[in-house]
């Protein structure tokens, strides 16, 4: 192999190792951005029946209140099975329930999954207690009016 040939071929190698290492940087970088994603805390176990459960609830951001959104609650049992039947009780604390509410205040898991609508009346923090079994669990809703862009 001559020296030009060489040349190239190793400028070609690098090139495809810094390629390599740019997709696995990438790779690296979108990777620890999913994980780094907040999940819900899950806490348990349960007495009774050892379940675990997790609060998901999202931040609100809005234009004009009242407001509202969609309050998620996984059950599992302690093999991470979605448990279904399961009684969750919602409630906003006390202090808060003047500018929110959320409905229903009871509600059973199906596949797993309990559902309610958390309501706001004015911009703020509002603490929801959500419980399971003798276990609760304080989720915060932060809600944001944002100004109208028109």
């Amino acid at each position: 192999m001559d020296r030009e040939t060489m040349t190239i071929t190793n400028a070609l190698e690098a090139l495809r190792v810094l390629g390599a290492r740019r997709l696995l940087l990438c790779l690296l970088v979108v990777g620890s951005s999913l994980a780094c994603t907040p999940q819900p805390k899950l806490v348990g176990p349960t007495v009774p029946s050892g379940y675990f459960f997790a609060v998901r609830v999202p931040d609100i951001k809005t234009e004009r209140l009242p407001a509202s959104a969609e309050l998620t609650v996984r059950v599992q049992d302690a093999q991470g099975q979605p448990v279904d039947g399961v009684p969750v009780q919602f409630q906003v604390e006390p202090a808060g329930e003047r500018s929110a509410s959320v409905s229903p205040q009871r509600a059973m898991t199906n596949s797993g999954t309990a559902r309610a609508v958390f309501q706001a009346e004015s911009a703020g923090r509002a603490r929801v207690q959500v419980r399971v079994e003798n276990t609760t669990q304080e989720a915060v809703i932060t809600v944001t009016v944002e100004d109208d862009p028109d």
